[in-house]
């Protein structure tokens, strides 16, 4: 997904000299973000001119749904970053910085400090807005959760009812049905977004992830994909299970390909059978 700058200031980002020590206000931005923020010295409400001031970015952990460490892998970055992330604030009285969020969504902790000593934290919020979290109903349940991602099911409001409607769908059209080689079953819901969306490593921890474009080695891969599409960063897709274990789609190609077009009708255009033949077989249904 392409960056997006955003052309106007959120904060500034309030720093102590000698005589006040306070901590600035939370500054919200999504994955993939730019916005100017102000590196200031500041004694009491005024700006002083002529300050050297310096600022440092650390993620906080854990945060985003993210409950896992490691190191991230092929040169991906952890914490977003500010440019420059030093300066003199000059006859203005501050230092213009561009912030940069990575894919991931998470707090991220920032230090700045004044010449002299003095310094204060405030904190960037880098989350996909207005996420609500889908539970299981009498068509499906909620399948798919790991320790190192405890809640998985977060999906904008619209998608989520078009979740809801494709799955009420499959159930009217093959609860009861004769002739299959197995019964319907309310189908298993697996991986949306997290709940504040962002990078979804379901790789994190697994030390037998199959290699993909983003994982070229395979293993584990904290802090990026596999999952490539953008969809799962924001809440607009899930996982339906498509293997052999309980609350599966019923194990019938043709049920299958019907299934795929159900999403498909339900506001769903992405609509793709994965993995075939493996435990993780699933249709990825999408908005987009």
């Amino acid at each position: 997904m392409a960056k997006v700058k955003r052309n106007i200031v959120l904060l500034m980002l309030g720093i102590a000299a000698v005589s006040h020590v306070g901590r600035a206000q939370d500054i919200y931005v999504q994955p993939w973000e730019t916005t100017t923020v102000y590196l200031v010295c500041q004694s009491g409400q005024v700006w002083l001119q002529n300050c050297n001031v310096s600022a440092s970015i650390a993620a906080v952990e854990p945060t985003g749904g993210h409950y896992h460490g490691g190191t991230p892998r092929y040169g991906n970055p952890r914490q977003g970053t500010l440019n420059p992330s030093s300066g003199n604030t000059g006859t203005q009285g501050y230092v213009s910085s561009l912030y940069s969020a990575t894919r991931i969504a998470q707090a991220e902790k920032v230090t700045v400090c004044a010449q002299g000593g003095g310094c204060t934290e405030s904190f960037i919020q880098v989350r996909r807005p207005n996420l609500v979290e889908m539970w299981g109903g009498w068509a499906h349940v909620m399948i798919g959760s790991t320790s190192s991602h405890v809640f998985n099911h977060f999906f904008t409001p619209t998608t989520r009812d078009r979740v809801l409607a494709v799955v009420a769908q499959y159930a009217n059209e093959y609860s009861g049905a004769s002739g299959l080689p197995e019964p319907w079953e309310p189908v298993g819901v697996n991986d949306s977004s997290l709940p504040t969306g962002g990078v979804f490593d379901i790789c994190a921890t697994v030390s037998t992830c199959a290699p993909s474009a983003q994982n070229p080695s395979g293993g584990a891969n904290p802090w990026s994909g596999p999952h490539q599409s953008s969809a799962h960063d924001n809440g607009d897709a899930a996982d339906f299970r498509g293997n052999t274990q309980p609350n599966n789609i019923i194990n019938d190609t043709a049920v299958k390909n019907r299934f795929r077009q159900i999403c498909q009708q339900q506001g769903l255009p992405v609509a793709i059978h994965e993995s075939i033949g493996s435990s993780n077989e699933h249709i990825h249904c999408a908005a987009y």
